[in-house]
C-alpha cells in the first residue's frame, strides 16, 4: 500500500449532506481498492489565485479545501480522478503520493518547540 494525500476544493453551492456524500463516496472507492483512509481536515474557505470557470456552473473566487489521506494502491487514483472529474462540486483537485510516511506523522513545525528547548 501507498501513502496518498488528496487536496479538493469545492464550489460555494455545496452543502453539508452533499459533502458528506462526497466524502462517503470517495471512502467507497479507497476500500474497495483494499485502502484506507487515514483522515479527514477541512481546512476551511481560501481564495483562489485566479478565477475558476466551470461551464454550465459558474464562475469562483472562493473555494472550501479539503485534505484527505489515504493508503491504497495505485489502481485507485485512476477512479479517484474520474470520480471527481464527473462531479460538478469539485472544482480541482490534487492527488499526491506521499514520498516520506514521517511527512505525515510528523505535526507541523513541531521541530520548532525542539530548537527552543535546546537553546536553554
Amino acid at each position: 500500500m501507498v501513502l496518498y494525500e488528496s487536496y479538493i476544493s469545492l464550489n460555494k453551492h455545496i452543502k453539508k449532506e452533499d459533502v458528506r456524500n462526497l466524502m462517503k463516496n470517495f471512502n467507497y472507492i479507497i476500500n474497495k481498492h483494499n485502502g484506507n483512509v487515514i483522515s479527514i481536515n477541512d481546512l476551511g474557505w481560501r481564495k483562489f489565485a485566479f478565477c475558476i470557470k466551470k461551464p454550465k456552473v459558474g464562475t469562483f473566487h472562493f473555494g472550501r479545501f479539503y485534505c484527505i489521506t489515504f493508503y491504497s494502491n495505485s489502481k485507485s487514483i485512476k477512479d479517484l480522478n474520474e470520480f471527481f472529474h464527473s462531479n460538478t462540486y469539485v472544482l480541482r483537485f490534487l492527488n499526491m503520493k506521499m514520498k516520506y510516511r514521517s511527512n505525515f506523522l510528523v505535526a507541523p513545525f513541531s521541530y520548532i518547540n525542539d530548537i527552543e528547548n535546546s537553546n536553554t
